[in-house]
């Protein structure tokens, strides 16, 4: 009888923690944007249907870290199994907001930045630290985790906040109007590309 409490108890803790690294994670971004005009982290060049990576392998808490004593320790959530220290992070950032667009420009309130990160269908987590928002969610849904909570996952929006959603919440009927992943401000169409 007191497992199950015990049990629920501890899911609830981690949940928590996890969505007070997500809004570390989201002051750090908030802070960096008005530091450097408006912008997150630019990892990616190029263009939504065709994305390179800057040079230098830098991950979007890589100049957090560097700049704004960021700690890796937020980077963890406490229910990822398979969170590795600077390898394999609980945290993906969609990579829309990864190419110098103006965050202003976006309805910051209902636009994800942050993911918890997935897995496969065989459980291998996503090694990859962004999953690509500008595809239609077919594309990526399981580079993001739709059950780490108790059937749902926490998400961190442009203007800060965080909040616990199912997966299918925040992609509505995976049309451009109804997916909080998808900047539409900054694109009309979903990119066709093999991330």
């Amino acid at each position: 009888m007191l497992l199950p409490a015990l049990s629920r108890a501890r899911a609830s803790a981690q949940a928590i923690k996890c969505t007070s690294n997500m809004k570390q994670a989201g002051l750090s971004l908030i802070i960096y944007s008005n530091d450097r005009d408006d912008v997150f982290p630019v990892i990616h060049s190029g263009s939504f249907s065709s994305p390179s990576d800057v040079a230098g392998d830098q991950q979007w808490f890589t100049p957090l870290i560097n700049d704004y004593n960021y700690s890796t320790d937020y980077l963890h959530c406490p229910a990822d199994q398979y969170y590795e220290k600077d390898h394999i992070v609980s945290y993906v950032i969609n990579a829309m907001f990864t190419f110098g667009n103006k965050v202003s420009q976006t309805a910051t309130s209902s636009r994800i930045v942050l993911s918890e990160r997935g897995e496969d269908t065989a459980g291998v987590p996503w090694h990859h630290q962004c999953y690509p928002g500008m595809a239609s969610p077919e594309q990526w849904k399981n580079k993001v985790s739709d059950s780490r909570h108790n059937g749902s996952a926490n998400y961190l929006f442009a203007d800060g906040h965080v909040g616990r959603h199912k997966l299918a919440e925040t992609t509505g009927n995976n049309n451009i109007t109804d997916n909080w992943h998808f900047v539409s401000e900054w694109s009309g169409s979903y990119a066709d590309i093999s991330h």
